[in-house]
């Protein structure tokens, strides 16, 4: 995919996260290899949605979620992978697990509150 495409499905994808979440919605961030450029043809793209949810109001939302990235995936053809979180436990791991590391450093903010 690229990225123009790629910018049309994050466009689509943070619009209808945001659409569903409102106010409650902090971050929707590109990860992984379509954040760094090193994506291949089988790449799926991985996206962070950061909440200011509980995790258990995350959980409630998951099904919902899921949806439009089924959605949207498939009307793009692509596989769209979501890391689902609350602010702060992402907050609180950051300083201790490379995943958040990692998110930090090449991630690609696609909407902030």
């Amino acid at each position: 995919m690229d990225r123009k495409a790629l910018d049309l499905v994050l466009g689509e994808l943070a619009d209808s996260i945001h659409s569903l979440l409102g106010d409650r919605l902090d971050r929707v961030v590109l990860f992984g290899s379509y954040a760094r450029g090193d994506n291949s043809g089988e790449s799926d793209v991985d996206i962070l949605v950061l909440t200011e949810l509980t995790p258990e109001e995350n959980r409630k939302l998951r099904r919902d979620l899921n949806r439009i990235f089924s959605r949207i995936g498939l009307k793009h053809d692509i596989f769209l992978s979501m890391f689902l979180i609350d602010k702060k436990s992402y907050e609180n791991r950051m300083d201790v697990m490379p995943f958040y590391q990692n998110i930090e450093r090449d991630g690609v903010v696609v909407y902030a509150a």
